[in-house]
């Protein structure tokens, strides 16, 4: 990222305040820069996926910038901490998504085009550069643990059978 483009978007917006939605807003606002973002009938939606290619709304949109980094295996893994969901930081969660939707509502122009999640436009650019797709299962899971079903039914198979 430039440090032009901070600048002109103005930085992290301090009206959110504990957790949730800054770094969605910072995000947005850094992609909308650039015109490229496409705001569904489901942008708004707040839900969210063990599985990167299972998020929709600004997830999904958000991540259609980030196929490549994924196809190159360039992740960052978030590390589990506990969290005292009572705890003041974690209220201000509902009250930001409030404010992220204020800031984000808008006028929808979908594509003739329009997938519901990142499935379709990840596997169309693997056919595009010559990748399997399948070698990249770990990001259609959803499940804790992130194993893959196949390995999964494999086990329990050879446990049945003990082979």
């Amino acid at each position: 990222m430039k440090s032009s483009d901070y600048r002109e978007i103005k930085g992290f917006n301090p009206a959110f305040n504990g957790h949730g939605y800054e770094d969605f807003d910072f995000l947005l606002r850094l992609v909308e820069r650039y015109n490229r973002i496409n705001k569904s009938a489901d942008f708004l939606l707040e839900t969210s996926h063990r599985s990167p290619l299972l998020s929709i709304g600004f997830r999904k949109e958000l991540g259609m910038h980030c196929i490549n980094a994924l196809i190159e295996k360039k992740l960052t893994f978030h590390l589990y901490h506990a969290r005292d969901n009572e705890e003041n930081y974690y209220q201000r969660r509902k009250v930001n998504y409030q404010l992220f939707s204020k800031l984000h509502q808008h006028d929808v122009s979908v594509d003739e085009h329009y997938s519901s999640s990142l499935l379709e436009e990840f596997i169309r650019v693997c056919k595009e550069k010559k990748v399997n797709y399948r070698t990249y299962s770990i990001y259609f899971d959803n499940k804790p643990g992130h194993t893959d079903r196949t390995d999964t039914l494999k086990r329990r198979v050879k446990l049945l059978f003990n082979f």
